[in-house]
């Protein structure tokens, strides 16, 4: 969520992000993830997973009648094989995959002043 947060800042990329730039009849979206510098696609559907109970998506949201960042979850998912692995993937990995721009990992208990 931070590095989708991050990517919010800058909606010219979050329009790149996802080819289909309106909700289409076919339920069908293509997302671009950047895996090793080279630009890959993943179809997803619109079926996303949803509470009855509290009648709100599972997973993430968006406010208002926004869908980039279900899609963008359920796409990621894909990529990775389950909303599981999602859990245990750190944010500069996404930022890397989701923008194609060089991203480090700092511990900040480790640096000094």
């Amino acid at each position: 969520m931070a590095s989708l947060a991050a990517l919010a800042e800058n909606p010219e990329r979050v329009r790149m992000l996802i080819h289909n730039k309106t909700i289409n009849n076919s339920g069908c979206y293509l997302v671009r993830f950047y895996l090793n510098g080279v630009m890959h696609g993943v179809m997803i559907d619109d079926r996303f997973l949803y509470d009855t109970k509290t009648e709100s998506l599972l997973f993430s949201k968006c406010r208002d009648d926004e869908w980039w960042v279900p899609i963008v979850e359920k796409a990621y998912a894909k990529l990775l094989g389950s909303y599981m692995r999602e859990e245990s993937s750190l944010p500069y990995y996404l930022c890397t995959l989701l923008t194609n721009a060089p991203a480090i990992y700092l511990r900040h208990n480790e640096i000094e002043d």
